[in-house]
């Protein structure tokens, strides 16, 4: 399954999300996005959800190095 944004938006609905500008890679959390999302689908969803979404766009953006932070990052949403 590909992750892609909601129709009309700039940001995924998990509340996770990479962006690039020139040379910089930010990654961003909406929190409510992030509280909303996983009390409609719990925990495990969300991690699935949104470090799938990380490691795709690391690959995107050949940001190999990064990877393993943005993962610990989205972990340390849940726990």
């Amino acid at each position: 399954m590909r992750l892609t944004p909601a129709a009309n938006s700039d940001a995924p609905d998990f509340g996770v999300s990479v962006a690039e500008d020139g040379d910089t890679v930010t990654l961003s959390f909406d929190l409510e996005r992030i509280a909303a999302f996983r009390s409609t689908f719990g925990d495990d969803v969300f991690v699935e959800v949104a470090v799938r979404y990380v490691e795709e766009r690391a690959v995107a953006l050949s940001a190999h190095d990064e990877l393993w932070l943005w993962k610990e990052a989205v972990l340390a949403h849940v726990y």
